[in-house]
């Protein structure tokens, strides 16, 4: 994706986030804006990633006797997990948003299953600033962040 170098040099010029850009030459400028401290809603994973990630969590709750009043949900997220194995085990990735995982994730979770650290790690992936800026994949340079200095750049 382009760099927009008017974004860019906003972002240098205003340092929202306080990572000193101002001190910083252009390379560690350009570090910092690709340093991955952000988060991302995750749109893709790899279905292999997806269903490890997700398979020891189904096993804790594969473990709970069907009708314990503690885990009222434990059952209908089998049952829906059921449902969608199929369908999950034929494609080559998976979209962690769609409303039929998110609400298995949001039952783990509830349910004590699953940390909300768990959570997070299944439904986003790290991100820079610069992903957060110009979109996933952006890799600032030191020459993105030399021309955004310029005044005419």
């Amino acid at each position: 994706m382009p760099i927009d170098t008017a974004a860019l040099r906003q972002e240098l010029a205003t340092d929202p986030l306080g990572l000193g850009y101002a001190a910083l030459t252009d390379v560690p400028a350009a570090d910092a804006l690709n340093a991955p401290h952000y988060s991302l809603p995750a749109t893709t994973l790899p279905q292999v990633s997806f269903l490890h990630q997700l398979a020891d969590m189904l096993v804790a709750v594969s473990q709970i006797p069907t009708g314990d009043s503690r885990y009222p949900a434990a059952q209908g997220i089998l049952a829906d997990w059921n449902i969608l194995q199929p369908i999950v085990t034929t494609l080559p990735s998976i979209n962690p948003q769609q409303q039929s995982f998110t609400g298995i994730f949001t039952a783990l979770a509830g349910m004590g299953v699953i940390t909300q650290a768990q959570l997070t790690s299944l439904t986003t992936v790290p991100a820079s600033r610069a992903e957060v800026l110009f979109g996933s994949g952006t890799l600032i340079t030191h020459l993105d962040v030399a021309q955004a200095r310029q005044p005419n750049g």
